[in-house]
């Protein structure tokens, strides 16, 4: 797993994300539950979205205090 910057949603169900280690962008399906937190942290704050990659299952995941997307 590593760490990659959520950059934009740019499908109903692909997130754009970077690496920092590779300095590559990279495309990630995503859930519906994701899509509608990611574009709520997207919108409404202008710090770097750090997620969670899982490379060998291609998912990402968010996790904060109060819940954890997969």
């Amino acid at each position: 797993m590593i760490t990659v910057l959520l950059l934009e949603i740019n499908q109903p169900d692909k997130a754009i994300v970077y690496n920092p280690n590779t300095r590559k962008e990279f495309s990630v399906s995503i859930t519906q539950e994701q899509l509608d937190y990611y574009e709520l942290l997207l919108n409404e704050t202008e710090e770097d979205i750090f997620v969670i990659y899982n490379e060998e299952e291609n998912q990402l995941s968010y996790i904060d205090d109060e819940k954890e997307l997969k």
